[in-house]
């Protein structure tokens, strides 16, 4: 029989039927009690007339009920539709739309026409002996719709193949083993968040569910409690860790295992805390995006020299560079990424010319510009749309808002290009400002051009400022510079 996620989850129910595999608000359940809550659930759903093809629609809530009705979608042969517990009516009806999604078990009272998910959990008898339906590998799994930064949400159709060969990538990088006790504080509706659930059921490990990294005594205590060997979080969600918590992080370096980050870039003095508060951890970062998760990754300790890149290919991955035409680039040539491997999603829903635009001969274009050095490891540029091309030369904003965010007074910033109104060089830089609030008297437009004029060509230094509130960002924390730009 050909391996998928769900066909390993449901042998380690019978294998190990005892070990612990969620623990949520301090509730342990085991493998044993994970499997037969599947069944019940794939039988509560079938009545509701879930069958093979069905396109289900889930809230991804930080609870068993997800979980159970997640791989009872995949037992019965279905397609699981993930997301955000607090979507906005008109994302969904989107989703509804896209999908022909016909059976929905939200968060309570979402619409009048969706099913609790909390009656998954509700008992039932699961009336075959044997499974009916086994996916195969190109059947399609799941449909993640992207939080997209540079266009509107797109479906993306993940095969029980893609996911199975994500998960067993990260974990060959990362190391997780059944032994593990992982903290996941992440949206299950993401790549990330639900990336991690995969990972620790294929090995057999222990997920402890938590609703967000915010909670900062809830976080400890499950790490207290529980002796977590594993923790992951977007860098936005290890700043606001360290911010509230001081150094609290280093009294677990003992235990924790490794981490992961993902999402979105981090700062370098954040890494260096990072490697400074945990000696010994792993500290594994990823790049990669819903339709091709974890591409590439970089261990902080050991790739110390390389912390401006966003690692090396993952396992299993291949990564290249090429230019406007699609020839490959050599090492240290700027151009358009592309990834390849089993984890690439099989296409875009409803959408074959823009699939074949940036799917060809397995090949991904990852929207993304950047170069490969000639030990294999990728410097990131940016997004293709979001490159500032100043006079013909390519720009990239994180260059700009990594230095603007060094500057004691900046709480964060963000970069775009804007018509140059003298017509010269095409665009300009335009940086937006969020101050520290205790600092907001600091500003001064002289001392930042004055600070990046010693790190930055003069091409690359804004000519304009303006101070805002709030950098727009999206459900899982990526910025969002083109609302920037309107």
């Amino acid at each position: 029989m050909e391996q998928t996620l769900i066909s390993v989850v449901m042998k380690h129910t019978i294998r190990f039927p005892s070990k612990i595999a969620l623990i949520v608000n301090n509730k342990k359940i085991t493998y044993g009690e994970l499997g037969q809550s599947i069944l019940n659930a794939a039988q509560i759903m079938r009545e509701y007339g879930v069958c093979p093809g069905s396109r289900v629609i889930l809230s991804a809530t930080p609870s068993p009920a997800f979980v159970f009705g997640y791989f009872a979608t995949h037992i019965l042969g279905a397609i699981a539709i993930p997301v955000d517990p607090q979507i906005s009516d008109k994302n969904l009806n989107m989703i509804i739309e896209e999908t022909n999604a016909k059976q929905l078990f939200l968060a309570k009272g979402k619409t009048a026409s969706s099913i609790s998910i909390e009656e998954l959990m509700l008992p039932a008898i699961y009336n075959d002996k044997e499974f009916n339906v086994i996916p195969v590998g190109e059947d399609v799994a799941d449909i993640l719709f992207t939080t997209g930064t540079t266009s509107r949400s797109k479906g993306v159709v993940l095969t029980h193949k893609g996911i199975l060969s994500a998960a067993q990538n990260i974990n060959q990088f990362i190391g997780n083993t059944a032994d593990d006790r992982e903290i996941v504080p992440l949206p299950l509706s993401h790549s990330f968040g639900l990336g991690r659930l995969r990972c620790n059921m294929l090995v057999g490990g222990t997920i402890i569910m938590c609703e967000s990294v915010a909670n900062i005594k809830n976080i400890f205590d499950n790490m207290k409690i529980w002796k977590a060997t594993g923790f992951v979080s977007v860098p936005a969600g290890f700043a606001l860790l360290l911010k509230l918590s001081g150094n609290k992080l280093g009294e677990y370096a003992h235990q924790l295992k490794f981490i992961e980050i993902g999402s979105a870039p981090m700062e370098m003095k954040m890494k260096q805390r990072l490697m400074e508060l945990l000696p010994n951890t792993r500290i594994c970062m990823h790049y990669g995006l819903t339709e091709a998760s974890r591409s590439c990754f970089i261990e902080f300790h050991r790739d110390k020299e390389k912390l401006t890149s966003v690692g090396k290919a993952a396992p299993n991955v291949k990564v290249k560079i090429m230019d406007e035409n699609k020839n490959d680039l050599s090492s240290g040539s700027e151009g358009s990424i592309f990834v390849s491997g089993d984890h690439v999603m099989k296409q875009y829903l409803n959408k074959p010319e823009l699939t074949s635009h940036i799917l060809n001969d397995g090949w991904l274009d990852t929207g993304d510009y950047g170069k490969l050095d000639d030990e294999g490891y990728l410097y990131l540029k940016g997004r293709k749309k979001e490159i500032i091309n100043v006079g013909g030369r390519k720009v990239s904003p994180d260059e700009i808002e990594e230095y603007l965010n060094e500057i004691d007074y900046i709480k964060e910033s963000a970069c775009v290009g804007v018509s140059d109104p003298l017509g010269i060089s095409g665009e300009i830089i335009k940086a937006f400002i969020v101050l520290d609030e205790k600092k907001v008297n600091a500003f001064s437009k002289t001392q930042i051009i004055a600070y990046l004029r010693n790190r930055v060509e003069p091409y690359k230094i804004p000519t304009q400022f303006e101070v805002i509130e709030k950098i727009p960002r999206t459900s899982s924390g990526k910025m969002q510079r083109q609302l920037l730009k309107v």
